[in-house]
């Protein structure tokens, strides 16, 4: 920069000052005299303005626009017709450029700059044509400065309102240390539930990753020290939002891959990709505490959580990912707007330019602002928040881009294609938020839960499978789409297995008055599980009770088997007090714990629970064991046969397991299978 040129700068810095302190005068002062005084500084701020106006008309040639010190009070139209002087010439050299920056710069604000880039369309891109450096001009920076505030208090709210819905997760799976009471065993039951289909999905997206899409030319040293410098195709494998360098196949080229694979279509293989982004979306918008799992990305992780029959250890597995969230939360937080740019995060830039984002309004959605942000983000990309934060995949950052309950966060926002989708989403799920709190419904995230067993949930599975079925299919053909579909039908079936339960009974029983099973008519107190029909799963212990009833009943060698198979999922409400099963640690505590009196007073003469269960009040002791954990309407129960507790009948080939059927509706799918002679 020429001498010159800075001292016409420092010219039009003093001349800015000088006129700020004038149009800010002197500390007010109250009293008359203020009057007086406000009334000299307008005169002298008006005197001001006619003088320049008066030398700025007089300017009309190049030379006489430059030599102006300051172009501060100059109306629009005098500025534009400066403006014209300048470019109205053969050659805008270095000072005729400086000018023309001053006039821009005299603007003062970003508010002044758009409104005057509007009034005289096109006037702006001359001047930059001519090659005035309009960028570094005050008002132009405040307007990037706007972009990345508006940016950073996005990624912040974002931040803020999903850290609360994890938190909220983790309160509502129960406190770390102790172990699930009953309303969170039902939870961990729930979400495990809703994990199986996410498990296909991940499944799914895994596969596609394998899945051949197109070819690359690349050097034969890679598979073959002595074709070093000698051109080889080799196949190349789907990547989200990344297109192959080639769909056709080069010809005459040797393969550099030993083994080669069927190619499929990208496009195909993105869009049905997508899809299943968009229904993992959709699950975690409607099972938040999946959120940690469905972001690790890991089939083998989830699966995990979904097949543990253990609810503690269960909670440890889906409670994990969700911590990892918020540490990532804490961290991200700290290194926003310093390590962390925010012109990287370009999904953000995408809901402000849609104008969906909760900050911003439609500031950024069209016209010269929308211009100045993506221009100073267009040499940024997501993948450069990543890398500074250590993450492999956008996925992982998605706490900080939509809220994690949008359904939104969880696309694979790589590519074009994916963000408009992501946008599309986040804008309809603001849609529905808005309409929701017209309605004057409350949304409670991380208490209500869509339930196994409702055709809500049988919808969700129905079709969050089908796409994850089609992308597999594409991705591995049909004979390896065989055995994919084959695990996912074998892991739905652990999850709902199917016993065999049996019942021993005489001849008398087998027939019955009624042939059929009527709950009510069945034992009560003196029972060990309460009132309800019994079963076993080991057929020697239902035939030592044939032989026992049919002793008792007086028709000796008359025993009968009754045998029924049924799913876990037909049994209704269950609750497991055998090793493993879902309320054991909840049985062994109430086992130990005191007995209490009416009143709250402690039993005097029985220091545990244990100690008051005898042989004629077993059923009403368990049944207040249900009453504490608030399952005294469960369907079903399965407890141990042959322990310390529960001795059984004739039980001396070790423990076992019995079910007690407590209500008629479980009953009757029994009675479906039962036939009389």
């Amino acid at each position: 920069m020429s001498r010159w040129a800075e001292d016409r700068i420092h010219q039009q810095e003093d001349a800015v000052q000088h006129e700020a302190v004038a149009n800010t005068g002197p500390v007010p002062f109250h009293g008359p005299a203020a009057a007086v005084h406000a009334g000299v500084g307008n005169q002298a701020v008006a005197r001001m303005v006619v003088q320049r106006t008066a030398v700025t008309e007089a300017a009309h040639t190049p030379s006489e626009v430059k030599a102006i010190p300051t172009f501060e009070g100059v109306d629009d139209l005098e500025r534009v017709r400066l403006i014209t002087v300048l470019l109205d010439q053969f050659w805008v050299g270095p000072d005729d450029e400086l000018a023309l920056e001053s006039i821009w710069r005299s603007l003062g604000n970003e508010d002044h700059l758009v409104s005057f880039i509007q009034a005289f369309p096109g006037l702006w891109e001359k001047c930059v044509d001519r090659g005035a450096d309009l960028t570094e001009i005050r008002p132009y920076r405040d307007i990037k400065t706007h972009f990345t505030h508006d940016v950073t208090a996005l990624a912040r709210r974002y931040l803020s309102e999903n850290e609360k819905v994890v938190q909220d997760e983790l309160t509502a799976l129960g406190p770390e240390g102790e172990p699930p009471g009953a309303g969170q065993t039902d939870r961990i039951a729930a979400l495990q539930a809703a994990a199986d289909t996410l498990v296909t999905l991940q499944q799914a997206q895994e596969a596609a990753r394998q899945a051949c899409v197109g070819w690359r030319v690349g050097d034969g040293g890679d598979v073959d020290p002595d074709w070093t410098g000698r051109q080889v195709k080799y196949q190349v494998k789907f990547a989200p939002g990344q297109p192959p360098p080639l769909v056709a196949e080069p010809p005459d080229l040797p393969n550099g891959d030993v083994l080669l694979r069927p190619v499929v279509s990208y496009a195909d293989v993105q869009r049905q990709f997508d899809d299943a982004s968009k229904a993992i979306g959709a699950r975690t918008e409607k099972y938040p505490a999946l959120i940690g799992l469905a972001r690790a990305g890991s089939s083998a992780a989830t699966e995990a959580f979904a097949t543990d029959h253990d609810p503690a250890h269960a909670r440890e597995k889906i409670t994990a990912p969700l911590k990892k969230v918020l540490e990532d939360i804490a961290k991200t937080r700290g290194y926003l707007g310093d390590e962390l740019d925010p012109l990287d995060l370009t999904p953000l830039h995408q809901q402000l330019y849609a104008g969906q984002a909760e900050v911003g309004g439609t500031t950024w959605t069209q016209g010269f602002r929308h211009e100045v942000a993506a221009k100073a983000a267009q040499d940024h990309e997501i993948n450069q928040a990543l890398t500074k934060l250590a993450l492999q995949h956008v996925t992982q950052l998605a706490f900080l881009l939509a809220p994690l309950t949008s359904g939104a966060s969880l696309l694979v926002l790589l590519g074009t294609a994916a963000v408009a989708q992501g946008v599309e989403t986040y804008g309809a799920y603001r849609q529905a938020r808005v309409a929701t709190a017209a309605e004057g419904a409350t949304v409670r995230q991380g208490t209500e839960l869509v339930q196994p067993g409702t055709a809500e949930f049988a919808r969700m599975n129905a079709e969050a499978e089908t796409i994850a079925f089609s992308l597999a299919l594409l991705a591995l053909g049909a004979e390896a789409f065989a055995a994919f579909r084959a695990r996912a039908a074998a892991r739905a079936a652990a999850a709902d297995e199917e016993f065999t339960v049996r019942h021993g009974t005489n001849q008398e029983g087998f027939g019955g008055p009624t042939g059929r099973i009527d709950v009510k008519r069945t034992g009560g107190a003196d029972q060990d599980l309460g009132q309800g029909f019994y079963l076993t799963f080991d057929e020697e212990s239902a035939l030592a009770y044939a032989e026992d009833r049919a002793a008792r009943r007086g028709t000796p060698g008359q025993q009968r088997v009754l045998t029924f198979r049924i799913r876990r999922s037909e049994l209704g409400e269950v609750v497991d007090i055998r090793a493993g099963g879902n309320f054991r640690q909840q049985w062994e505590d109430w086992l130990k714990a005191k007995p209490t009196m009416p009143g709250g007073l402690e039993h005097p003469q029985f220091p545990t629970n244990r100690s008051m269960i005898q042989a004629n009040t077993r059923g009403t002791m368990f049944d207040k064991f249900l009453d504490s954990i608030g399952k005294k309407g469960a369907d079903t129960i399965i407890a141990p046969l042959g322990d310390d507790v529960f001795t059984g009948v004739g039980h001396n080939h070790g423990e076992s397991s019995q079910v007690c059927v407590r209500t008629q509706g479980v009953a009757d799918r029994l009675n479906a299978q039962l036939v009389t002679p």
